[in-house]
C-alpha cells in the first residue's frame, strides 16, 4: 500500500461472472508487476499490458526503462512475458491512458506522465502510437492526438454502421471534467 492505495499483480478469470479462478503463478507475478491505472488491450488469446502506477515507482525501487516494456499475458496457457519493444517509442511513462486493438496493431492514446502526475500536456507527449505485433515495433501514428490531453477516459474500437471508428469518451483535461463524445476512422 502506498498513499493509502493498493496495488495487484492479480489475474483473475471466470466463465460464469460469479465464481472466479486466481491464474497467475508468483513468478508470472513478479512479471506482471504491482500497478494501477495501466491501459490493457486483447488481441487473439493475448492480453497486452502498458504502463500505469506501482507502488515503488516515485522511490526508486522500479527500473524505469523496465517498466516501460508491455508484458503479455496469454489466456491460454496463463504466461506473462516482457516484450523489450524495439527502438523508435519514446515512451513516456504512462498511467491513466487508454490502448485500443484495431487489426492485430494496438493504438495507444494519452495519460498522465506518472512521476509528476500532469496531464501530458504537449503534442510529443500526447500523441497516439501504434504497436504492430508482427514487427515488435511501436511508430508514431498521430502527431498529437486531436483530442488533446486528457486522463481517465474510455476508448472502444465500435462500427456505428459505416464502419469501424475509435471511440472517445469524456475525461479529465487541465480545465476539469470532459463531458465530450469524438470518433476517429482506422485507416490502413
Amino acid at each position: 500500500m502506498r498513499n493509502g492505495t493498493d496495488y495487484y499483480d492479480d489475474i483473475w478469470k471466470s466463465t460464469d461472472g460469479e465464481n472466479w479462478t486466481q491464474v497467475l503463478t508468483d513468478e508470472y507475478k513478479e512479471i506482471l508487476g504491482k500497478r494501477s491505472g495501466m491501459a490493457v488491450a486483447r488481441v487473439g488469446s493475448d492480453i497486452y499490458i502498458q504502463g500505469g502506477y506501482t507502488p515503488d515507482y516515485e522511490i526508486a525501487q522500479v527500473d524505469q526503462n523496465d517498466w516501460k516494456k508491455m508484458r503479455k499475458f496469454n489466456t491460454i496457457t496463463s504466461v506473462v512475458e516482457k516484450i523489450d519493444n524495439r527502438p523508435g517509442f519514446p515512451y513516456r511513462n504512462r498511467a491513466l491512458m487508454e490502448m485500443v486493438p484495431y487489426n492485430s496493431k494496438l493504438y495507444l492514446f494519452s495519460g498522465v506522465e506518472v512521476r509528476r502526475e500532469y496531464d501530458m500536456d504537449n503534442r510529443e507527449a500526447y500523441s497516439t502510437w501504434m504497436y504492430n505485433n508482427s514487427t515488435n515495433a511501436w511508430s508514431l501514428d498521430s502527431d498529437g492526438s486531436g483530442f488533446g490531453s486528457r486522463r481517465g477516459y474510455t476508448a472502444e474500437l465500435f462500427d456505428d454502421g459505416t464502419g469501424e471508428k475509435i471511440w472517445i469518451l469524456g475525461g479529465w483535461s487541465y480545465s476539469g471534467p470532459r463531458n465530450d463524445v469524438l470518433t476517429a476512422e482506422v485507416e490502413e
